[in-house]
């Protein structure tokens, strides 16, 4: 569990600093167009990963719940 919340953060990060960067015009187009498409998948990734959080957490409420 730390493991995936040190990712989370790490590709958050990652996300933040990268469209930092791409906002500034310091980049050509060819990089800023890589860099876009790498913040989207990022983004979808942690997307991905907290809705499966999000439901492992919801199990884990409803076998205690319901006692299954």
């Amino acid at each position: 569990m730390k493991i995936v919340i040190l990712v989370v953060i790490i590709l958050g990060l990652f996300t933040v600093v990268s469209m930092a960067t791409r906002k500034s015009g310091k980049l050509n187009e060819k990089t800023n167009s890589a860099i876009a498409a790498t913040a989207t998948c990022v983004r979808y990734f942690i997307h991905g990963v907290l809705a499966f959080l999000g439901f492992s957490f919801a199990m884990f409420i409803a076998h205690n719940f319901f006692n299954w």
